[in-house]
């Protein structure tokens, strides 16, 4: 984000959890205008009231490493600083799959 850039966002709350009787927040961030955030909180309601629960756009380390994983595969790059930092992030990979 530039400086003095101004960006929106907003926390809404469509259900109450029957387990816990708390209200479960959604959030979603980086809107330009207001009315963007406006039209998206709209569209939230909307599917809601169809039955599709929104869903969490936030990626696990193991999720963003296999996304990096098959980017750097497909790209063909062969770098030894590349293969470096793969060997390093196959090491924390494995060892956040064990928690």
């Amino acid at each position: 984000m530039k400086k003095g850039e101004v960006k929106y966002k907003f926390t809404v709350y469509l259900e109450i959890d029957p387990n816990t009787g708390k209200e479960n927040p959604v959030t979603r961030s980086s809107f330009d205008t207001v009315k963007e955030a406006e039209l998206a909180i709209d569209k939230l309601k909307y599917e809601f009231k169809q039955g599709k629960k929104p869903t969490s756009q936030r990626k696990t380390f193991n999720e963003v490493y296999l996304d990096w994983d098959f980017l750097y595969k497909k790209s063909g790059i062969k770098c030894p600083l590349i293969r470096k930092r793969k060997a390093i992030l196959k090491i924390i990979f494995y060892h956040s799959l064990e928690r």
